[in-house]
């Protein structure tokens, strides 16, 4: 089994489509699902505490003087864990269906390996950034950049239409240290010799927050 895990701060608008979609289009619908908000003061508090029992969410409201940070935040989360696999999600993201049925079938293949799975990433080109591995960038009235705008079945045709692009260029797994934004994160991988392998079969969007 797998364990959902988001740590946030004031990212609300965002926070609701990310739960939203995870237990709408995952395969594994009863999964585990964690949630640490870090000095909130944007209502996520409380519509954790209203929403809990309809999403099935086990949430822990962090208030303190030190802030944790993503990072921290996130290693918050994994020392509540008790399945095998831990999935990070950041509070903007809005995954298609069967994206963690994929992502386990990886496991399945690479049984005696220590693996760093990632899906393939769709995000409004806020930026003009069009060139980063994992990530395909779209122009941000494809299917709307913001929460206020957002239209996931837009999202989802049109991560259906790109799918197929990718699967045949990527082969389906490509294994990709600098898909990670930070030298921080590819030191970790290097570290602790994980195998990284960024999927073409699972999808996820990131809004422009």
């Amino acid at each position: 089994m797998i364990t959902h895990c988001i740590s946030t701060y004031n990212n609300l608008p965002y926070l609701k489509l990310a739960v939203q979609s995870v237990r709408t289009h995952s395969y594994w619908k009863d999964a585990p699902f964690i949630i640490h908000a870090e000095n909130c003061t944007d209502g996520t508090n409380e519509w954790l505490r209203a929403m809990a029992d309809q999403y099935d969410l086990t949430y822990y409201v962090d208030k303190n003087d030190n802030p944790k940070g993503i990072g921290g935040g996130m290693n918050f989360c994994a020392e509540k864990v008790s399945t095998e696999y831990i999935n990070f999600l950041h509070s903007d993201f809005y995954v298609t269906k069967n994206w963690d049925l994929e992502l386990m079938k990886v496991h399945d293949k690479y049984e005696d390996e220590k693996l760093w799975v990632n899906s393939f990433r769709i995000e409004p080109n806020m930026f003009g950034d069009n060139d980063r591995p994992g990530t395909h960038f779209v122009p941000k009235e494809a299917f709307g950049a913001y929460y206020d705008d957002f239209n996931p079945k837009l999202m989802l045709d049109y991560a259906k239409q790109i799918q197929k692009k990718m699967i045949l260029k990527y082969l389906k797994e490509k294994v990709s240290p600098v898909l990670f934004e930070s030298l921080g994160g590819i030191l970790l991988v290097a570290m602790t010799l994980y195998l990284l392998l960024l999927l073409g079969m699972t999808m996820i969007c990131s809004s422009g927050c």
